[in-house]
């Protein structure tokens, strides 16, 4: 869909169950998609590699003891797929401000 205001595509989003059962409907989520947007077999490969990889973490290591969504956002314009992964029910992770803090924590500042 194109958003006339901000003249982008807006994303192609869904929510799927922070679990790793929801990989098989992520899939064919990502399937859909590159079949729409004639993605090639080979960026589809690595895009469910990604997403694989990031979604399997996110069950993993999910701070969040209940149950919680993620947010799959998938946009194709010129030749490009953009992928985003938002887990709810954590706290935002700011890497420049846990890299500040392992510094200090190292050097004792």
């Amino acid at each position: 869909a194109f958003d006339e205001h901000t003249r982008t595509r807006r994303p192609l989003e869904r929510r799927f169950p922070r679990a790793v059962s929801a990989l098989g409907d992520i899939f064919e989520f990502l399937d859909a998609h590159a079949a729409a947007h004639a993605v090639p077999a080979g960026v589809l490969y690595a895009v469910r590699f990604v997403v694989e990889e990031l979604f399997t973490n996110m069950v993993k290591y999910s701070p969040s003891d209940g149950p919680g969504t993620v947010l799959l956002e998938l946009t194709s314009e010129q030749g490009r797929i953009v992928v985003r992964l938002t887990d709810s029910g954590v706290e935002p992770f700011e890497v420049h401000e846990a890299r500040r803090r392992i510094d200090v924590a190292d050097h004792g500042f």
